[in-house]
């Protein structure tokens, strides 16, 4: 028995979320060079919501970028478990443990 992933739409969505974040975080950045680059010429007022324009698009910007890892950690996480419940239900007696003597059997160790 093999382990397929089923969530395929689901990390696509993660991918374009994060790519989404990355776009708003650059323009974000931009935004704010711009702004400064002009602040001579333009009313304080003005600059300042921009600065606050720029300084809240780079924060969703990075809000976006974090909330795709995220979903992808967990969409990982749920396709690593679904590869332990295929090797367990193959009946699998061996079980390769980084760093330390592999485990013999999967019974629980009663102490």
């Amino acid at each position: 028995m093999t382990y397929e992933s089923s969530y395929g739409t689901a990390r696509l969505l993660a991918k374009l979320i994060s790519f989404f974040g990355w776009i708003v975080l650059a323009g974000s950045i931009i935004a704010g060079i711009t702004i400064f680059s002009v602040s001579e010429r333009s009313d304080p007022t003005i600059i300042a919501a921009g600065i606050g324009s720029a300084v809240g698009g780079f924060l969703s910007g990075v809000m976006l970028i974090a909330t795709g890892q995220i979903t992808r950690a967990v969409i990982d996480t749920a396709d690593f478990n679904g590869e332990m419940l295929a090797l367990l239900k193959t009946g699998i007696k061996t079980v390769p443990l980084s760093h330390s003597e592999p485990v013999t059997s999967l019974d629980p160790v009663v102490r």
